[in-house]
């Protein structure tokens, strides 16, 4: 399935809302606003059908080197390469920025998606680590795994 890929702008919400199915709006513009950051929809011919998020400088002390999260496939979509695809233009992007790693956190009990991400390359270095963030005026901690690929 051949991807095109954009990076995502304000007037882009509509398209990560139906690839999420619905309204995340302040997520969404908070990412795209991101300074040091890159939000990468990928479409498959003109549908958006998944999306990545690419954090430069990210504020977890345990990552030494750009930070891949947020990596989704529309449901309809999945089962099709579209998620390998995606993961190949983030790490590809990564690259062209001069980095020679890439880096990511898998929630521990996940383990479908920490496989997934092995088949890939990436390999556990570190964790478990409490990830802290804020979500809906809440702070939310996930358990997660951190791993990493030389690219």
């Amino acid at each position: 399935m051949k991807l095109t890929f954009k990076q995502a702008k304000k007037g882009d919400l509509k398209f990560l809302d139906e690839i999420r199915e619905k309204k995340l709006n302040k997520i969404h513009l908070y990412r795209i606003n991101r300074k040091q950051a890159e939000y990468i929809l990928a479409f498959y011919k003109k549908e958006p059908v998944g999306h990545v998020f690419i954090d430069y400088k990210s504020k977890y002390k345990w990552h030494s080197c750009p930070a891949i999260e947020d990596l989704y496939v529309k449901a309809s979509k999945r089962k099709k390469g579209i998620a390998i695809n995606i993961m190949k233009q983030a790490e590809k992007q990564i690259k062209q920025k001069g980095f020679k790693e890439a880096c990511l956190d898998v929630e521990t009990h996940e383990h479908w998606i920490k496989k997934f991400y092995e088949r890939l390359g990436y390999s556990k270095v570190s964790g478990p680590h409490n990830l802290k963030y804020k979500s809906n005026n809440k702070e939310v901690t996930e358990i997660v795994f951190h791993l990493k690929k030389q690219l």
